[in-house]
């Protein structure tokens, strides 16, 4: 008895479907080559650009198999961080890109690639000091290093986007003109710099395992309403530094330093 497999099918998700007895070189399915058009179920992409940022594809072993491939989105100007400095050389994917949303850069109204924000997990420097993106709605949820992310972004007044992996946010909104923020920073350990010098009005993000927070808001110089579970924070130095609180609501018990 013949078996049909589908991409919903519970046995396939290991990704490998064994073809080996079919004559791949020579299948075609209403009249196209399978070896050259097989396509990953979660590749979305309607235009394929030779920019796109996708780590999600599929290919043909000389072996006959079709293999899926979920790899890990890396632009091409990232670096690693020296833990001494805190530092970075990476540079931006690039500068003139005006917003990212729904898995597309765009620079004006024009696509310029595809990227599939969800497979990000170094985010270092990717977007910083471009001053002409506004607007970033995406799924960062594979984030871990944001460092310098969207440093210098002098007009990024919209972010969204799910942050619940993120663990170094140093200096990842630092100038950005944004007024709010609501991502999940629930396993954020270093916020130095994140959001020094923005214009934030509230915070109440979860910084429940957040344990530095050196210079994290200095000059947020409309920020007067914090709320947020600090319980973890060992280092505030400066932290609010320059920000007119008028309301702070939140717990400090593992606090050592709050010069």
């Amino acid at each position: 008895m013949a078996t049909n497999y589908t991409t919903k099918t519970a046995a396939l998700k290991a990704t490998k479907a064994d073809i080996n007895k079919l004559e791949t070189k020579k299948l075609k399915v209403n009249g196209k080559d399978v070896a050259t058009s097989i396509k990953h179920p979660n590749d979305t992409r309607e235009v394929i650009t030779e920019n796109d940022l996708w780590g999600s594809w599929a290919e043909i072993t000389a072996d006959g198999e079709i293999v899926f491939h979920e790899d890990e989105v890396i632009h091409p100007g990232a670096t690693a961080d020296d833990p001494s400095t805190e530092c970075s050389d990476a540079y931006p994917w690039d500068s003139e890109i005006t917003k990212v949303e729904n898995n597309k850069a765009y620079k004006g109204d024009t696509l310029f690639a595809n990227i599939e924000t969800n497979k990000i997990k170094n985010g270092n420097g990717m977007f910083i000091w471009c001053d002409k993106i506004t607007t970033f709605n995406g799924d960062l949820s594979s984030l871990t290093d944001g460092n310098s992310m969207f440093g210098g972004c002098s007009s990024l007044t919209t972010f969204n986007g799910d942050l619940n992996s993120l663990t170094n946010g140093y200096s990842m909104f630092s100038y950005c003109p944004l007024t709010t923020f609501t991502s999940d920073l629930s396993s954020l350990t270093n916020g130095s710099y994140m959001f020094a010098n923005c214009p934030l009005t509230i915070f109440t993000s979860n910084l429940s395992s957040l344990t530095n927070g050196y210079w994290m808001f200095y000059n947020c110089s409309n920020l007067n309403t914090f709320t947020s579970d600090l319980s973890s924070l060992t280092d505030a130095v400066d932290m609010f530094a320059d920000c007119p609180l008028t309301t702070f609501t939140s717990d400090l018990r593992s606090l050592t330093d709050g010069s």
